[in-house]
């Protein structure tokens, strides 16, 4: 990102080809509720890097894994709890 600006839905002028320049323009209304005015937020194409993607990758795939883990871990200690309050309402209501 390397301009943000906030300008009236009038004054569209901000827009336009740059010369040499690989640039994008992300336009959404502004402030929240009110969309009296237009939020325009312009970015430059960075170098893509093959070893980015794989480390992103890699991190969510981990973030996945430990989520799953402790997932599982969660729903056995759940089962546990429930059979172990029916075995209970079980040998209460046998003592009445």
């Amino acid at each position: 990102v390397d301009q943000i600006k906030t300008i009236t839905p009038d004054n569209m002028d901000n827009f336009g080809q740059e010369k040499d320049k690989d640039l994008i323009t992300l336009v959404t209304c502004t402030p929240l509720g009110v969309n009296s005015h237009r939020l325009l937020v312009r970015g430059h194409r960075v170098p893509y890097t093959p070893e980015q993607k794989e480390s992103a990758t890699f991190w969510t795939f981990k973030k996945l894994l430990i989520t799953g883990i402790l997932l599982i871990f969660l729903a056995f200690v759940l089962l546990y709890v429930v059979n172990k309050s029916k075995k209970k309402k079980k040998v209460k209501n046998e003592k009445v």
